[in-house]
């Protein structure tokens, strides 16, 4: 019976999600987001902001770790001089859980504090920042990073058939599947983010342990399509699961060589269909991104 009642709420959940996905982010959103992240590692910041903006008129504009849309806008914005759109995505920021500081301290911001409206925004800045706070679920966060912790310990140095890893493995993905079932999928805007506890709580872990892929697979594929989880997070699962045979769907391991990935020919189209880079443009996204963190590192060392 406690099955019958999880799968039910498992499926008004994704119902839920579906009828409230707004954007398909697969077809309209993400792949703009990657061409502005190549566009802006190689200077064209012209180009960059382009692509944001179309992303934007496509799709509510998301605020993804590592690529965060919303704060380069703003200096995008600041680059051209228009100065009243830079405030008006430092005030968006502010609504994902962004502090003031960020944009202060940050040298790619250079001149914003000394724009009109700057003292303004900065004042109400908290008030908004207090918001979004008092929206997260603080108990599920603590109560996922520690099944992460858990996950992690009982990794180090033992097999995949130590019983105690299977036990804890087995807790998480039916917890996972409850937790899903309550409040969607926890990102950001639900259990917060880094700022908040100088902690990081990705549960997107997990789906690199699925036993159960099936039961996830549609789950994680409309939660990436409606912009709601880690866009890594469908391909990760399938991935994850290929290792058992040594053959990869989508290559999202670095160290895997086009030997490894099935149907090599078509890769590129599955990543597509998946949110993902294509293959060489996520080779090329990694070269940039090697070479700026070189040059930063070089810069420290003046």
């Amino acid at each position: 019976m406690k099955r019958i009642v999880l799968a039910l709420l498992i499926s008004t959940n994704l119902f839920a999600q579906t009828d409230d996905c707004k954007c398909d982010y697969i077809k309209d959103y993400y792949q703009l987001v990657y061409e502005a992240e190549i566009s802006y590692l190689q200077n064209d910041f012209n180009k960059a902001y382009d692509l944001l903006k179309q992303a934007e008129k496509n799709c509510e504009l998301l605020n993804q770790p590592s690529v965060y849309e919303i704060p380069v806008l703003a200096e995008l914005s600041l680059k051209r001089g228009k100065y009243e759109e830079a405030l008006y995505y430092v005030e968006l920021a502010f609504t994902k859980g962004i502090h003031v500081s960020y944009f202060e301290d940050n040298p790619e911001y250079e001149g914003i504090t000394k724009i009109e409206g700057w003292a303004a925004l900065k004042q109400k800045s908290q008030k908004i920042y207090n918001e979004w706070y008092s929206k997260l679920n603080l108990d599920l966060r603590n109560e996922l990073a520690e099944m992460i912790r858990e996950d992690q310990r009982v990794r180090q140095g033992k097999s995949q058939y130590d019983e105690e890893l299977r036990e804890v493995d087995d807790y998480n993905e039916t917890r996972f599947k409850e937790i899903l079932a309550e409040y969607g999928y926890p990102n950001e805007q639900i259990i917060g983010n880094y700022n908040i506890d100088e902690k990081t709580v990705n549960p997107d872990v997990f789906a690199f342990h699925i036993k159960d892929i099936d039961y996830f697979k549609p789950m994680f594929l409309e939660y990436v399509r409606c912009g709601k989880a880690p866009v890594t997070l469908y391909a990760s699962l399938i991935d994850s699961y290929d290792r058992r045979n040594g053959v990869f769907t989508y290559g999202i391991y670095s160290n895997i060589t086009p030997e490894y990935i099935d149907d090599y020919e078509n890769l590129d189209q599955r990543r597509i269909n998946a949110g993902l880079r294509p293959y060489k443009m996520e080779k090329l996204y990694q070269k940039l991104m090697q070479e700026k963190i070189q040059k930063l590192i070089e810069m420290g060392k003046e």
